[in-house]
């Protein structure tokens, strides 16, 4: 675990070297892209099986949860419409070259028999907007 999380620090210092360092401001435009969780589901079943407003409402968790979230205090999200849902739980923040970045995992449930988790880390841009490590 240890050496997994050395191995990403060293990745993010790599790919924040050429950038400069994080406000305060609040986010304009798209705060979060398509989401972290999203970029990595978008080529699954359950990817696919996300509407517009699931998609919506994922990356809104995602932002809340990365920007205003206690480590280990899941932000949960539902669609009324369909009965999706799921969940984005932060870890704890630390810095690489003055950014702000955070491990989390997205949990998104479509039924109780189809379900699927990602993992993944996001750095706060100068903008405001968290960025996912690819």
């Amino acid at each position: 675990m240890a050496a997994a999380r050395i191995a990403g620090v060293v990745m993010v210092t790599v790919w924040l070297a050429g950038c400069g360092g994080g406000t305060d401001e609040k986010p304009s435009g798209d705060r979060f892209g398509l989401g972290a969780t999203l970029g990595a589901l978008l080529g699954s079943e359950t990817g696919r099986a996300l509407d517009d407003k699931d998609r919506a409402l994922s990356a809104d968790a995602e932002y809340d949860a990365l920007q205003y979230g206690q480590p280990g205090t899941a932000r949960e999200w539902k669609n009324p419409q369909n009965g999706h849902s799921g969940s984005v739980t932060p870890g704890p923040a630390y810095s690489v070259n003055q950014y702000t970045c955070r491990d989390y995992t997205h949990k998104v449930v479509l039924t109780a028999a189809r379900q699927e988790v990602v993992r993944s880390t996001a750095c706060r841009q100068p903008d405001g907007s968290w960025r996912p490590l690819q």
